[in-house]
């Protein structure tokens, strides 16, 4: 399969979204694979259909994301997209957005 290419070096706006909760969810398997797997889903999905624009990584119960177009709207429109997606399933999540340098290396992948 082949991965797109996350590289990425300039300004621009990054998003670090977290789930909200998790560690209470982590005291069973069953509703904390739920809550990742929306999780995962959600942001693929977005990324595949809604948000040509944006670059992001989902890690553990996080989604760090950047707008290669460097527009605040295109990243806010895209954490709003998330964060809707998440409630739907009773999932909040916290978003802190910040401005300046990021550079991201597409390195290596593990299966």
């Amino acid at each position: 399969m082949n991965q797109p290419d996350l590289h990425f070096e300039g300004k621009t706006y990054v998003a670090f979204c977290d789930l909200c909760g998790f560690k209470e969810l982590m005291k069973t398997r069953k509703s904390s694979y739920d809550a990742l797997n929306h999780l995962f889903n959600s942001t693929f999905s977005l990324l595949n259909g809604g948000c040509p624009n944006i670059k992001a990584l989902a890690i553990s119960d996080c989604v760090i994301a950047w707008a290669d177009n460097k527009r605040l709207q295109t990243i806010i429109e895209f954490v709003g997209k998330l964060h809707k997606k998440m409630i739907e399933k009773n999932y909040l999540m916290k978003t802190s957005i910040a401005h300046g340098d990021f550079q991201y290396q597409n390195r290596i992948q593990l299966p």
